[in-house]
């Protein structure tokens, strides 16, 4: 399941284009993308430990957490 709905993406793509000052703005298809990976075991209601990796824009495993 995609929480961000095709038919809203124009909508917002349009929406950040439209943001005045900014410059070096992302790629609008790069931001879909990893808001879309972030997003994804939330949208899943996925419980794996998992740690979100910044630098590589991905969730790892995290061996080190437990739940009770």
């Amino acid at each position: 399941m995609n929480i961000i709905v095709e038919a809203n993406v124009t909508e917002k793509e349009n929406i950040m284009y439209q943001i005045l000052g900014v410059e070096n703005k992302p790629n609008f298809d790069q931001i879909y993308s990893h808001l879309s990976n972030f997003v994804k075991p939330f949208a899943n209601k996925d419980t794996s430990p998992r740690v979100w990796n910044s630098s590589k824009l991905i969730w790892e495993e995290d061996y080190n957490r437990t739940f009770a």
